[in-house]
């Protein structure tokens, strides 16, 4: 077991400063928020049943506001990247950053999904036997760097369907561990 080095307690605290409400909430990017109670049990389990947060490399993928990874860096994480395409939940994000007062997270405005590498050659037969692109591949120095990636990905109910699992795929991809 690894027990965390902040009590859930504290923990619990520290996150309740945190700004998790979008300011102008994007239905298309399926945007909502990761709500305080659910980021602490998630981001406590991980470290306390398999001690993949303190001192490790995080992504965020789809990290909007940040409370995920804003969590992981509370306990312990050496460094987080908090990836999102949207300008507004990064600049949230950045002032909930700074209301913590934490320095060891870096967020990146880009689409998650660009950082599938296409192959216009690699194709994968489905299920139902139609030809779709392999998008197991990260593209550069992203690949296998994190120790663990956490997210809270958008379904694809509104615009996108399967982003989910392009979200898992990359997640896969450029994580080492978990």
């Amino acid at each position: 077991m690894n027990i965390p080095c902040m009590k859930p307690s504290k923990f619990h605290q520290a996150l309740s400063h945190i700004d998790n409400e979008f300011r102008d909430l994007k239905i298309l990017l399926e945007q909502y928020p990761t709500d305080i109670p659910t980021t602490h049990e998630l981001i406590y389990l991980i470290q306390s049943q398999y001690g993949d947060i303190e001192e490790k490399m995080i992504a965020d993928l789809g990290c909007g506001v940040g409370v995920l990874g804003i969590g992981a860096a509370l306990l312990g994480a050496s460094y987080v990247l908090g990836i999102d395409i949207d300008q507004d939940a990064l600049e949230l994000c950045q002032e909930n950053i700074e209301t913590l007062d934490l320095e060891n997270i870096d967020l990146l405005q880009l689409d998650v999904t660009n950082l599938i590498r296409e192959h216009s050659s690699s194709t994968v037969e489905s299920e139902s036997s139609e030809s779709v692109k392999d998008c197991s591949s990260i593209s550069g120095k992203f690949h296998k760097c994190f120790d663990t990636v956490i997210m809270n990905p958008p379904f694809g109910t509104k615009n996108s369907e399967g982003i989910d699992m392009k979200f898992v795929q990359i997640a896969l991809d450029m994580a080492n561990n978990s």
